[in-house]
């Protein structure tokens, strides 16, 4: 996710527990469309190597999955292409739904910056549209 958005889930940390099943389920939705149930293990890290704050998903999925029935291993690429907008649209609703419950408060220098409610929708609208 783009680094805009990692003062949000460090000032709001129990956000964090959601992304790993935020992630899973845009690859179960994709995989499901295909009759095809993945196995899939993914680990969230909240530091990058220089020891920053810096929050992502490491997410390893099987080259297939069970079909429906559980009686065959189809085989299934997941592409940047088709998930990522599934990801950024499952983070940016996840952020949207928890600001508007109050549940989201905004670090200092963002409460700032994005003085208005409207600043913060346009600011989730503005990380949607770019490519991550």
């Amino acid at each position: 996710m783009p680094d805009v958005l990692w003062p949000l889930f460090e000032h709001n940390r129990k956000l964090l527990k959601k992304l790993s099943k935020l992630a899973a389920r845009s690859i179960l939705k994709y995989a499901r469309k295909k009759g095809i149930l993945p196995g899939i293990f993914i680990a969230l890290h909240t530091f990058g190597r220089p020891l920053n704050w810096h929050p992502h998903l490491h997410a390893s999925v099987t080259r297939g999955g069970l079909t429906d029935d559980h009686t065959q291993w189809k085989t299934l690429y997941f592409t940047k292409k088709i998930l990522m907008p599934q990801w950024r649209y499952a983070v940016i609703t996840l952020l949207r739904k928890a600001y508007k419950a109050g549940e989201l408060t905004l670090p200092p220098e963002m409460a700032r910056q994005y003085t208005k409610e409207s600043d913060v929708y346009q600011m989730f609208d503005e990380q949607y549209q770019r490519e991550w």
